[in-house]
């Protein structure tokens, strides 16, 4: 796989070549060299509130579940060790780990427990347990990795942590969920979300209210970190909400628009009234799910019907993401062409960009 380390003088900063983004041998290689050895979002720790309560996540090509046991999170492969099959789908409670296919049994804390017909099976067969994961709960987030050689997730987190952390994710509520599909390339996805160029411009109508000209970011590690403030003058950004409430603890000086980037796949934005979150799920080379969530402080339901309406009607202006999607899928469609050249990216506005794609070719070589 070729890559482009040191851009020429006024030349394109692409570092990745076009395959990038349409060969299905670099797909499939991402998948394995990044996606099943990084640290990705598996859900919110709230979901699984008791002993039992899992949830299955793909890392990659590598299938996993995490399950409450005894109080705490086990991540394991959610693989049975007897042929294969997968053993859990979606999320639910289950006092056991059962393959639907042969019904070998394992317990919460991925011991073999039982073997219909055991007396059929080699000596040893019962030490077979589940392949142990690794899994995460920082700040109400659940975050796991198929690789259990990886680095720390402390590590692999960083001075990232500092400004996150900021919001009180354990103390929101989960207000808004859905996913969508889009016809790009999910690295695609991630460098529109971390352009601070097309910000005044593809959502000039859409995110009024923040002054795109004071934008600011800085890198953290591998990952990136974003601020534009708000216009005074003009009252509130429209990402916020009139209806809901100011989420505690916040810096009131701090109005505006938090986004960040979490290498490789988790990405998000936040603000004083909301925190969501994207997932961004790589499906294909030319189509990704986009998982997204929105949490807010505690609210009257009259307030959330309030707020939803106001959503609803603000999308008049403009939708964010179907704005976002028509971009992506209009630079996937146009990498096909002949000839095609990518220009050069905007000093500053768009330097992130750059950054991600070196961390991309770091993690394949």
């Amino acid at each position: 796989m070729e890559v482009q380390t040191t851009p020429a003088r006024g030349e394109t900063a692409s570092v990745l070549p076009r395959a990038a983004y349409l060969d299905p041998a670099w797909f499939e290689a991402e998948q394995t060299l990044l996606f099943a050895r990084s640290w990705l979002f598996a859900g919110l720790a709230g979901e699984l509130a008791a002993d039992g309560d899992y949830l299955t996540v793909e890392a990659g090509p590598v299938p996993l579940l995490v399950v409450r046991t005894g109080g705490g999170l086990r991540a394991f492969r959610n693989i049975c060790r007897h042929r294969g099959a997968r053993l859990l789908e979606g999320r639910g409670n289950a006092k056991a780990i059962t393959c639907p296919y042969h019904r070998w049994c394992y317990g919460r804390d991925g011991r073999l427990r039982g073997i219909p017909d055991a007396n059929r099976f080699p000596a040893g067969t019962r030490e077979l347990g589940l392949v142990e994961a690794r899994v995460a709960n920082w700040n109400g987030m659940l975050f796991v990795n198929a690789d259990e050689g990886a680095e720390s997730f402390e590590a692999w987190l960083g001075s990232a942590a500092g400004t996150l952390w900021r919001w009180p994710v354990e103390a929101l509520v989960e207000v808004q969920r859905d996913a969508r599909d889009v016809g790009a390339n999910w690295k695609l996805f991630v460098e529109n979300h971390i352009d601070g160029y097309h910000l005044a411009h593809l959502h000039r109508d859409s995110l009024r209210g923040l002054d795109h000209a004071r934008q600011s970011w800085r890198s953290a590690g591998r990952h990136w970190l974003f601020f534009e403030p708000a216009l005074d003058a003009a009252g509130p950004p429209a990402v916020e909400s009139r209806w809901l409430p100011r989420i505690a603890g916040l810096d009131a000086g701090q109005a505006g628009s938090t986004v960040w980037h979490l290498f490789p796949a988790f990405a998000g934005a936040a603000g004083a009234t909301y925190f969501a979150v994207l997932n961004i799920v790589p499906l294909a080379p030319d189509r990704t799910r986009i998982e997204r969530r929105v949490l807010t402080a505690q609210a009257s339901a009259g307030r959330l019907i309030a707020a939803a309406a106001e959503e609803w009607w603000g999308r008049r202006r403009g939708d964010v993401f179907a704005e976002d999607a028509r971009a992506v899928e209009a630079v996937q469609r146009a990498l096909r062409a002949p000839g095609w050249r990518e220009g050069p990216l905007a000093d500053g506005f768009e330097t992130a960009i750059r950054r991600f794609r070196e961390a991309v070719a770091k993690g394949l070589a």
